[in-house]
């Protein structure tokens, strides 16, 4: 029987990994604020996105420094995510801002799950990370994102083992692969539907 832990940053370092736990954790809010500001930039077109990027960075090493985490920009997962939201920022703007901020908080969500689950593992506390676009397919309502109950299901079956696993919270997409937000009690519900 698998327990769904939602948890904040601040109790990461307080939390122990029980072997039939799904965690879904939420950034660190250094890491949300960095990222609300390179949104901001991004969507208004200023020339500070660039510097809202290596602010964003900073902050990301700095909370990995935090941790203890040295290499943690060794891992290819964190490289591929820094460099997709490099690429966001890199092109003109031309979607809605609910559409940019689904984007890019996304891949917040993402580097920061990664990052909790190199800790974890460095702390002698295995763990599983897996990435929440895998299993939680939704509607394209980019900030407010409903769960396809049918579709995510029969993608849960293969992925959900084995447990301990660790995940983005607030992260799904569309089935054409467009990052999505959904709120916390999406996920709970559609969690429970699997127990």
């Amino acid at each position: 029987m698998m327990t769904l832990k939602f948890i904040s940053w601040q109790d990461l370092k307080k939390n122990k990994v029980g072997a039939s736990d799904i965690i879904f954790i939420s950034p660190p809010s250094a890491l949300t604020e960095a990222s609300q500001k390179l949104i901001e930039d991004y969507i208004a077109e200023k020339d500070s996105v660039l510097e809202s990027f290596a602010s964003f960075k900073t902050v990301l090493s700095t909370v990995a420094a935090d941790l203890g985490v040295q290499n943690f920009d060794a891992d290819s997962l964190m490289n591929d995510f820094i460099v997709e939201l490099e690429w966001i920022i890199e092109d003109p703007v031309q979607d809605s801002a609910a559409y940019i901020e689904a984007q890019i908080s996304a891949y917040t969500s993402l580097t920061a799950s990664r990052l909790a689950s190199i800790y974890l593992n460095e702390s002698e506390q295995p763990i599983t990370w897996i990435d929440a676009r895998d299993v939680l397919i939704t509607s394209d309502d980019w900030l407010d994102a409903q769960v396809d109950t049918v579709v995510s299901t029969k993608k849960a079956e293969g992925i959900l083992t084995p447990l301990p696993l660790i995940v983005a919270n607030h992260v799904g997409c569309t089935p054409d692969n467009e990052n999505t937000r959904l709120d916390i009690q999406v996920i709970q519900d559609f969690m429970e539907t699997l127990r």
